[in-house]
């Protein structure tokens, strides 16, 4: 008997999947790369290249609910305000333009009605792909998006007249989404609950749920308690190791001698608890000559500036901004020690790339990081908070780098054995082969 065919449809929100758009996208990426080139008996994955990035083909796609708005939009930052209300508003309330038009907020009126009209798009596209016939045995929708939209809230009630796809739902924020995005809202209390209410629904209507890591399942169970009644997988997020850990030899061949060099990876916002660790780099100063090296950008990038001029580090600090990712392998390969402060970790992408390079990692004892180091085998786990315990960690590194590098090498086997993109492809791979091999059984017994 052959073995039953799926046709898989991915939907994201933001732009194009690649690796460069991070988050969601950038997951979505290196699946659709891995099932391009290494293709799973039962998956056809005929794809198409447009402009280097995989999109719609014949029986793998992609969705992309917001394509190209910003960039048609071209919003200076003083429209930031009104782009996200937009944006977030647009994801879950039809009247939401006429809503900013009627309160004189015209730019948001507008660009919510942009919104609004590419996720029409969208969901015209997924009722198309609905309706078709491609010869597969089974049809999954799996949405990655990070509000839900495109996914199971949506597409459950064009099931009763279209088929019955199977719904999967990879949820990749912090908990709720109410509470990931929070700081970015401005109609905080009509959002939040149309927010939440959207999720809520997604939930209800999705088949499985996945989560990138066990910390983030429970974070958002605490949040979304029905999540406790759906059919929940653990699906741990993925890095091109070999590639990661070829281009980190490469770089460090060609490296100049530099003083001792911290590296942190991340965003400018609260969680991140950047301020810890120019405190750190202050107190280690104290010692021996040392450098940070700050890759990301934010919200807080001025405030962190006045900050590190406040500790008297500033003219120790390199501040880099945002770089491509061969760029970030590259700076990080060169480095002595990967530094994390972060709370609230899911399970930090630019965490297992430092490992993959076999780079020295100092993190928080937090979320997802615990579930990918164990403390003296793959690196150290510090308390959230604490800059002496972060300050004897890269102590404990410069004063033993035998045991260093040791427990780097150990990290970049366990990166490449567990938290590949070819692991989390087959993960996902067998997922969807064991739903649909589920639902042929139940076609043959109705039959």
């Amino acid at each position: 008997m052959p073995r039953p065919k799926i046709s898989l449809l991915l939907t994201l929100d933001g732009a194009e999947p690649t690796i460069a758009t991070g988050g969601p996208g950038r997951i979505a990426a290196m699946v659709l790369n891995e099932f391009l080139h290494h293709p799973t008996e039962g998956i056809e994955t005929s794809l198409a290249k447009r402009g280097g990035v995989l999109s719609g083909a014949s029986l793998l796609h992609y969705i992309n609910s917001y394509l190209d708005v910003s960039k048609q939009q071209g919003w200076p930052s003083t429209e930031r305000r009104d782009m996200f209300d937009a944006m977030f508003l647009a994801t879950v309330a039809r009247a939401a333009a006429q809503t900013f038009l009627r309160t004189g907020r015209w730019n948001a009126g507008k660009m919510a009605g942009r919104f609004a009209a590419k996720r029409h798009q969208g969901l015209s596209t997924c009722r198309e792909w609905l309706r078709g016939s491609d010869g597969a045995s089974v049809k999954v929708v799996h949405s990655h998006t990070t509000w839900g939209i495109l996914g199971a809230g949506d597409l459950r009630p064009e099931c009763q007249t279209i088929g019955s796809p199977i719904l999967i739902t990879t949820f990749h924020t912090k908990g709720s989404i109410v509470q990931d995005i929070g700081g970015m809202l401005h109609d905080c209390s009509k959002v939040r609950y149309l927010l939440w209410e959207q999720e809520k629904k997604a939930i209800a209507a999705s088949d499985i749920i996945t989560f990138p890591s066990e910390s983030a399942a429970a974070l958002m169970a605490k949040e979304q308690p029905s999540v406790k009644d759906a059919d929940v997988r653990i699906v741990y997020n993925g890095v091109a190791a070999e590639s990661i850990s070829a281009n980190a030899a490469l770089a460090r061949t060609g490296s100049s001698q530099k003083p001792f060099t911290i590296v942190n990876v991340a965003a400018h916002d609260r969680q991140k608890n950047i301020p810890d660790i120019l405190v750190t780099l202050r107190e280690l100063l104290k010692e021996r000559p040392c450098q940070l090296i700050q890759i990301g950008t934010g919200a807080l990038t001025e405030e962190l500036h006045s900050k590190a001029v406040d500790l008297g580090v500033s003219e120790h600090v390199q501040w880099m901004g945002k770089l491509s990712n061969i760029e970030v392998i590259r700076t990080v390969a060169t480095s002595d020690v990967y530094l994390v402060a972060s709370d609230n970790v899911i399970f930090d992408l630019a965490t297992l790339e430092a490992m993959a390079a076999g780079v020295p990692v100092v993190v928080t004892r937090d979320g997802g990081n615990i579930e990918c180091i164990t403390d003296g085998i793959e690196g150290y786990l510090v308390e959230v908070g604490s800059t002496r315990s972060m300050v004897n960690a890269i102590r404990s590194i410069w004063s033993n780098p035998l045991r260093a590098q040791q427990m780097a090498i150990v990290a970049s086997q366990r990166v490449k054995m567990q938290f590949s993109t070819g692991v989390m492809a087959r993960k996902y791979a067998s997922m969807y082969e064991e739903l649909c091999v589920a639902v042929d059984k139940r076609c043959c017994v109705e039959s």
